[in-house]
């Protein structure tokens, strides 16, 4: 079995400009320090009659940040995922951000989401977030949550940290069975209560990190 990697990383000319690793700030020629980030796997088994391919790639600059990730297989099991998303700072204390999956394999029926937020951080420490999901099933699910963190909150915590916050509290809604589709991007409540009217399930919880 032969696995071939690569992997590499990427400063853009504002990033050579500014210094990758330095506080982001604009350039002479006003370009942002950002870096892309690219990671590729190959791996062939012959034993085995499959073929898998991994790619990773990431993009980071002051205000934006973007991650995409896919991976395919042929052979023994015949698949393809991809998961994506892009968290960007619009204001001085709001941000956005969107994301998507797709997941299909062979014989098995192709399940696809997405979803969007916008989070408020009224302090230093503190961001409210609204956010919603739905998927290809019809299910939809929406969260309103609060986040307290030990430290100063800024677009990577809100990017990669979601579910670090010391506290948090939420409430949700979510039709046809659709509850818990946001639990991997925010965290599931450590105590939670559910109750349900027809075909629309309520949540309140409080998440810890322990």
């Amino acid at each position: 079995e032969r696995e071939h990697r690569l992997s590499h990383s990427v400063p853009s000319a504002g990033a050579l400009l500014g210094g990758v690793g330095e506080q982001p700030r604009r350039g002479q020629h006003g370009l942002e320090p950002c870096l892309i980030h690219l990671a590729l796997y190959l791996q062939a088994g012959q034993g085995y009659g499959k073929t898998t391919l991994s790619i990773h790639e990431r993009y980071q600059s002051a205000k934006v940040i973007e991650k995409l990730n896919i991976d395919a297989g042929a052979g023994a099991r015949d698949f393809a995922n991809a998961t994506g998303s892009i968290d960007a700072q619009l204001g001085q204390h709001l941000y956005g951000g969107a994301w998507g999956s797709v997941s299909t394999e062979s014989g098995k029926p192709t399940q696809s989401s997405i979803g969007a937020s916008i989070t408020w951080t009224p302090s230093d420490k503190i961001a409210l977030t609204a956010a919603g999901v739905t998927n290809n099933a019809g299910q939809i699910e929406g969260r309103l949550q609060l986040d307290v963190f030990k430290q100063r909150v800024g677009l990577a915590d809100i990017a990669d940290h979601k579910k670090d916050a010391l506290i948090s509290f939420y409430v949700g809604i979510a039709t046809n069975g659709g509850g818990g589709m946001l639990d991997q991007r925010y965290g599931a409540g450590k105590y939670k209560s559910d109750g349900t009217a027809g075909s629309t399930q309520y949540t309140v919880g409080v998440k810890l990190p322990f």
